[in-house]
């Protein structure tokens, strides 16, 4: 393996490459041993892409296959001193991690935990604002299969599961390939009957479920380690409503908003943390269109300016305007919260816009109605 040289240390998870002959069975046991949500796949050196845990997931294939036909070829990232450009890559490419290349060798992996690791995070929101929202935990008595699909679909590498009395634990996709292709293996040697993928996938969830996993509730803001290890989100009732995994977080607060198409131009937000950042941009991109598709938007222009502190704490004042080929809209707000500010001064501005839009259609309604009257 390459020898890795300063920035890499850190941003890097190493780890031996996967041969192409390898089995589903070996790569679902190391992914579990390490609990990487992605692996390099290699045929004679040669990188040929990556395994993912949801690429495993939703194959179903036999233990013995082949794990090189399930390789995704993803960019390899030959740089690591800017973590945020490698973010990017990693979800304009929908993958949790990618490849890392160190003097022409592949000598590991870069996860979104790799990448929040590095940087500086601040969560100055809630919970809400950076969970994945799920449609509905699993119960402890159903397939082991649904939890699979539930996860395939929605990219999240672990999902809460309840009982008849409330919150009981996650079931992770690490534990379920441990579960899927290396129980038939232990089993087989003692002399057991071997299970297939089916057999094992029919299985209840509580058969694997961890129990007092880590939560938090709706309003709190999470910690790093939260972010960085996963947390469950609940309810007042303690019920799960959504989840928090590295990947998520990303997926959340980094947008390129050059690549969106929109006239989106913001100032101010540079000296925020990467959440709240995040959270504006979400916000701004949504605004923009949804206006676009109404009315020819020229530019949007969001400014947030902080205010003289107070003791420890600073205000913030931000300004908001969408320019049209026909007039302009704007809003301003203020708030402790940047991302409150924000948001506030986007929604008067928006509301300014979709009244203006909503007396224009009951104008046209009305002159056509007059119209069909005299007609008639």
């Amino acid at each position: 393996m390459a020898k890795l040289q300063a920035p890499l240390w850190g941003l890097l998870t190493e780890v031996e490459p996967l041969s192409y002959e390898d089995t589903v069975s070996i790569a679902s046991t190391r992914m579990h041993e390490l609990s990487l949500p992605v692996l390099p796949v290699v045929d004679d050196r040669k990188y040929v892409g990556i395994v993912t845990v949801f690429s495993l997931l939703r194959s179903r294939l036999s233990g013995q296959s082949k794990v090189g036909k399930l390789a995704l070829k993803t960019p390899v990232i030959e740089d690591l001193s800017d973590p945020v450009s490698a973010a990017k890559t990693m979800l304009k490419s929908g993958v949790p991690g990618l490849a890392v290349s160190v003097d022409g060798e592949i000598a590991g992996v870069v996860t979104a935990k790799n990448v929040l690791e590095n940087l500086e995070i601040r969560a100055r929101v809630s919970a809400r604002e950076l969970m994945t929202r799920i449609l509905g935990p699993v119960h402890t008595y159903e397939k082991i299969d649904k939890a699979r699909k539930v996860m395939v679909k929605t990219n999240m590498v672990f999902i809460p599961v309840v009982s008849d009395k409330g919150f009981s634990g996650v079931v992770s996709g690490y534990d379920i390939l441990s579960f899927v292709y290396g129980t038939p293996l232990r089993r087989s040697r003692l002399g057991e009957v071997k299970g297939d993928v089916s057999y094992f996938l029919d299985q209840p969830v509580g058969k694997i479920a961890i129990e007092h996993y880590r939560t938090i509730s709706l309003d709190s803001t999470p910690s790093r380690e939260d972010i960085l290890e996963g947390v469950v989100v609940l309810n007042s009732e303690d019920w799960p409503v959504g989840v928090i995994t590295p990947y998520s977080v990303l997926r959340r607060v980094l947008f390129a908003i050059e690549e969106a198409n929109l006239p989106i131009r913001i100032e101010g937000a540079n000296n925020l943390d990467i959440f709240s950042q995040g959270l504006i941009y979400k916000k701004s991109m949504d605004v923009a269109r949804s206006v676009a598709k109404r009315g020819r938007l020229l530019e949007m222009s969001v400014v947030l300016k902080p205010r003289s502190k107070t003791g420890d704490r600073e205000r913030y004042d931000a300004y908001v305007t969408l320019k049209f080929d026909k007039g302009i809209h704007s809003g301003k707000a203020s708030a402790w919260d940047p991302v409150e500010a924000v948001e506030d001064a986007l929604d008067m501005a928006y509301e300014s816009y979709m009244k203006l839009k909503d007396k224009k259609r009951t104008k046209r309604l009305t002159k056509a109605r007059r119209r069909k009257l005299l007609w008639s």
